[in-house]
């Protein structure tokens, strides 16, 4: 939600021209991605919650087990690091390519799409009513 919320300030901030060298096309393609990018790296636990089990006392049951401890924990890590890939990214860009209009191809093929973050930008420029209520975007024209 904020990430489309981000990227429709932004189109209303350059209303479809470019910004020094970047295309506003280019500018929301990176808010989406860098949001999916970071679904993946805020949920990992840091240093892979060692700290933690040497606290609670834990790491002893862990190391009585007949797989060696780091690998265990890193292979852990890895496997948390491809959930939030599978499972929280990828259906952000989906959701980006889909309700955005986020084109991860080059910019300027294919032209631009209609999308509600534009017109949400479109409107939030031009000082139009706008309401947002439980997960829908509607325009309120007189």
């Amino acid at each position: 939600m904020f990430g489309l919320i981000y990227i429709a300030l932004w189109h209303a901030a350059t209303q479809g021209r470019t910004l020094g060298p970047f295309h506003a096309r280019e500018l929301e393609s990176y808010i989406a991605l860098s949001q999916a990018v970071l679904w993946v790296s805020v949920f990992l636990p840091s240093g892979l919650d060692i700290a933690q089990q040497v606290r609670t006392g834990s790491v002893a049951l862990e190391m009585a087990r007949p797989v060696p401890y780091v690998p265990r924990m890193m292979a852990s890590g890895v496997g948390e690091g491809l959930y939030n890939l599978a499972f929280r990214s990828f259906p952000l860009i989906i959701c980006f390519t889909r309700l955005g209009g986020v084109s991860l191809g080059e910019p300027g093929h294919g032209g631009p799409r209609p999308t509600v973050c534009g017109r949400l930008g479109d409107r939030l420029a031009h000082g139009g009513p706008v309401s947002l209520s439980r997960g829908s975007v509607r325009f309120l024209d007189h």
